[in-house]
């Protein structure tokens, strides 16, 4: 009984369905990854292409940007205030003088423990929608926060989520993440 067990791959099907149940989202709206880390490099192994321009908060997630290096991606850093919130002029600014793919923005921020207010992030998703530049929030502190954007991946194709359970639900070593996205 045992041999027969460890010969086949495991069904994730429980696992979406409890995801999706505790979040509210359609569990075809979920990607299982090993930890947010791997949820991040599943973005960039789909949607970035060597040369390509990707935009980091300064501080942020060390591993957003080694990938950006193991993928071979020019890295634009935008900056915070001495509030520790994002400069969004200094973002705009940068936005604006390069040809960005990918937007990453932490909400919270590990760092500064910083939200990013969501009459920021609407603004950012309309004015980024016409430029089709992907905006990826990680939300690894989601748990923390007083915001949750999952409600927008119906509206805006060009949201993705991380998220992990080692945080809010400290499983860490179960390293669960996933990706949540229209």
């Amino acid at each position: 009984n045992f041999s027969k067990k460890i010969k086949l791959y495991p069904s994730l099907r429980e696992i979406y369905k409890l995801i999706a149940k505790e979040f509210k989202i359609n569990s075809k709206n979920i990607l299982l990854t090993h930890g947010s880390d791997l949820a991040i490099k599943t973005i960039y192994e789909t949607y970035a292409t060597r040369g390509e321009k990707v935009m980091l908060q300064k501080p942020s997630y060390a591993m957003t940007n080694v990938y950006a290096k193991l993928f071979d991606v020019k890295i634009k850093f935008f900056t915070i205030k001495k509030d520790f919130k994002i400069d969004f002029n200094n973002f705009y600014k940068t936005l604006n003088a390069n040809k960005i793919k990918i937007i990453f923005v932490e909400s919270p921020n590990g760092f500064t423990g910083q939200e990013v207010e969501k009459k920021e992030i609407l603004k950012l998703l309309e004015y980024i929608t016409r430029k089709k530049i992907l905006l990826v929030l990680d939300e690894a502190y989601f748990g923390f926060s007083k915001n949750s954007y999952e409600k927008l991946i119906n509206k805006y194709k060009n949201l993705i989520l991380t998220r992990t359970l080692s945080k809010a639900y400290g499983l860490a070593g179960l390293r669960i993440g996933f990706l949540i996205s229209n």
